[in-house]
């Protein structure tokens, strides 16, 4: 029996279904594939592979050229991967194994081809502070069978780490010195939802509840911290389809005006900090860091910025799915990687295998 296709629950934290009704028609000539640089990266269900009782499904890390003109590779021996960050500095990714008798964050060194060995930015006890409560399917079964729900991300000159507290505070901590966590204030950050750093190291991008918000992140959009003070605001308001009569009365407070989705988060900054990408309810977005510039690039989810920064990579469903499948079956329409420029045009796929089984999650775009 294969495994159960994972994407819906992307689409369940980003909420684009609705988003999908058309594939991006990416106005302007399209982008030449062969033009492509570096390497993506995505972690996959591979649905060849049946399930094991009691655990997640292994979700795999693989690698293939920017231009598709390869198969992807499986790399490492990732069983739960997951929240892939670009460290185009260091040349490095960061990956999260969110189960097994390793979890935690760790860096993969992509300078050769995507093989680099795999370290792990912190120890067990010093990953446990930036440990939401996670998944177990049995209280009493050991670490392995817990699941790390987020990200712990390096600041851009490896002496910061952000991340999210028990109480899923973002908190920005030193990773070897005794100096003080600086923590946002009243506003939490979501679990699945990780921090992500501005490229100057000063400012903290992340998804959290918005007003109104009674069950913690059904709402949410994207705010940024000062790494310094923890001083923390809004940075976008996107409002998506009206909430359910159900969800009305499980999410909004009596009398608040928030009553359709705020599913905005998966921020991104663009190489040069002018720019964030975020998902949103009406596709993949970019924003200033003042709020300035906003529009919605592409239809699709989970951005990352192309290396030079004038385009950006996302997920949407393979192009070979008809609309129809699409309605009849939303569980079983697979992902593939698409490009756009950052101005929104010459939108273009790259199918990492048209014969694949496998189902994608997440995508990363390096040198």
């Amino acid at each position: 029996m294969k495994a159960f296709p994972m994407w819906v629950l992307i689409w369940s934290v980003c909420g684009c279904s609705s988003a999908f009704a058309r594939l991006p028609a990416g106005a302007g000539p399209s982008i030449d594939r062969t033009q492509l640089k570096g390497q993506l990266f995505f972690t996959a269900v591979d649905s060849s592979e049946p399930p094991v009782k009691g655990y997640p499904l292994a979700e795999h890390l693989y690698t293939m050229p920017a231009d598709g003109s390869r198969p992807p590779q499986r790399v490492g021996d990732f069983k739960n991967a997951g929240d892939l960050v670009v460290y185009p500095a260091q040349k490095q990714l960061g990956v999260l194994e969110r189960s097994g008798d390793r979890r935690g964050s760790f860096v993969l060194d992509v300078s050769r081809d995507g093989n680099g060995g795999a370290t792990q930015v912190l120890d067990a006890t010093r990953q446990s502070l930036f440990t939401v409560k996670g998944w177990t399917p049995d209280p009493s079964s050991g670490p392995e069978r817990r699941i790390l729900p987020t990200q712990v991300v390096l600041s851009p000159d490896g002496r910061h780490l952000a991340g999210l507290d028990e109480g899923n505070h973002v908190c920005v901590a030193p990773v070897r010195s005794q100096e003080a966590s600086v923590c946002a204030g009243e506003q939490l950050g979501c679990s699945a939802q990780f921090p992500t750093w501005s490229p100057d190291g000063k400012t903290v991008a992340f998804a959290g509840p918005v007003a109104g918000n009674l069950t913690s992140c059904n709402l949410h959009e994207v705010f940024l911290m000062d790494a310094s003070t923890g001083a923390t605001r809004s940075l976008t308001d996107i409002p998506g389809d009206r909430l359910t009569r159900e969800m009305r009365h499980a999410i909004v407070k009596p009398g608040d005006r928030t009553d359709r989705w705020h599913q905005t988060g998966n921020p991104v900054w663009s190489p040069d900090g002018q720019w964030i990408a975020f998902s949103s309810r009406q596709g993949v977005g970019r924003i200033r860091a003042d709020g300035s510039g906003f529009a919605i690039i592409a239809k699709g989810i989970r951005p990352s910025w192309s290396p030079d920064g004038t385009m950006v990579a996302y997920l949407a469903p393979r192009s070979d799915v008809s609309e129809r499948a699409r309605g009849e079956s939303r569980l079983h329409v697979h992902l593939s990687v698409f490009v756009v420029r950052a101005d929104g045009t010459g939108a273009v796929e790259i199918q990492p295998d048209p014969d694949s089984s496998l189902t994608l999650m997440d995508v990363a775009w390096t040198e």
